[in-house]
């Protein structure tokens, strides 16, 4: 794990800079007690603080995950662990909910990726996908998660979130292997539920980039001309990106 590579990015939506509206989405990665983790967490546009939502779900969720990596891996086994990761959401969120909040004006989706020796935890709930690529090849880990109307997701927040969670243990067989948490604003160019994966190019091409670049500024650029292209030529969403190399 000594090699590893993981960096994250976000840019706002012109939706949102026309509406005045904040970045709701927020990715962060973090390496802690051996662990390395990416994640993306995107706010409900229609939560009055899902900014800050997204922001608290993502850094304190991602840093669970990573401290108690084999906890969530034994407990998922059993079927447990989303009720775990869903009550630590909710506990973070209360503590910095203001007088009259609801915890749904927090609202924000969550996914993870978690590696630790071989072994590798995914977490997912809401849209945006998870996805690996290898040898120019891109595969889907989990899929968006959209609700029984259009443009409908689940949330963490919400009363039934630990039965719709996913937690998904990996097998990790190849060290030459990208893996990576999309927003459903920078999903929506590579995936759709008619004609399944496409586009996928400028991801590998990124993702090429990446590994050949002398440091972590380099690295950060490549993420920031992919998001740059896809919004808003595809996209007036915010949108994230979290990638880990191995």
């Amino acid at each position: 794990m000594k090699n590893v590579i993981s960096l994250c990015s976000s840019q706002i939506g012109s939706a949102h800079i026309k509406g005045n509206i904040p970045c709701q989405d927020y990715a962060y990665t973090i390496r802690k007690n051996g662990c390395s983790c990416i994640s993306v967490a995107d706010g409900a546009g229609s939560a009055k603080k899902a900014e800050i939502g997204a922001r608290v779900v993502a850094t304190v969720l991602t840093k669970y995950i990573a401290l108690h990596f084999y906890r969530i891996h034994n407990l998922a086994n059993r079927g447990q662990a989303t009720k775990v990761l869903v009550e630590e959401a909710r506990k973070a969120i209360t503590k910095i909910m203001a007088e009259g909040d609801l915890i749904e004006d927090y609202n924000t989706t969550f996914m993870a990726i978690a590696v630790k020796e071989k072994q590798c935890i995914v977490v997912h709930i809401g849209d945006g996908l998870t996805g690996f690529e290898k040898d120019g090849k891109v595969g889907i880990i989990t899929y968006p998660m959209n609700g029984e109307y259009a443009n409908t997701t689940y949330f963490i927040t919400e009363d039934n979130a630990e039965y719709m969670m996913q937690c998904r243990l990996v097998e990790l067989k190849s060290k030459s292997i990208r893996l990576f948490c999309l927003s459903d604003g920078s999903a929506d160019l590579y995936y759709n539920s008619v004609f399944g994966l496409r586009n996928t190019n400028s991801l590998v091409y990124c993702f090429k980039e990446i590994e050949e670049c002398e440091n972590q500024t380099e690295r950060l650029g490549c993420l920031e001309r992919l998001l740059g292209y896809i919004s808003p030529r595809f996209t007036a969403d915010d949108c994230s990106i979290s990638v880990m190399s191995l």
